[in-house]
């Protein structure tokens, strides 16, 4: 039987494309406009990690970002500089954090 779709290989010929990666959603965290403060925590099991991501509610974007900091089982935001554009900094817009946790 054929296969469809896109595959991948590592340098040593190893396939590493799998497809749609399996998650559990654990929760998540309402953060109002120009919000740079909160925290959100879950008991993690052995061998997962906690990751997140930020989906815009609303049209209130405000103009200053905020910084997200996830370690082990906690997530913080935090300030961030207005043009810190770095990794784990988001616009600090009316938004949901979406918690996640992952195999590791």
């Amino acid at each position: 039987m054929a296969e469809y779709g896109v595959q991948t290989w590592d340098a040593s010929g190893n396939v590493n494309n799998y497809g749609v990666k399996p998650v559990s959603v654990c929760g998540y965290l309402q953060l109002a406009q120009n919000q740079k403060t909160g925290s959100y925590s879950v008991a993690l099991p052995p061998g997962c990690r906690l990751t997140c991501f930020q989906v815009m509610n609303g049209d209130q974007f405000g103009t200053s970002r905020r910084k997200i900091t996830i370690s082990g089982g906690t997530a913080t935001v935090s300030a961030a500089g207005d043009t810190d554009y770095s990794a784990g900094t988001e616009p600090a817009a009316a938004a949901y954090l979406i918690f996640q946790i992952e195999r590791e």
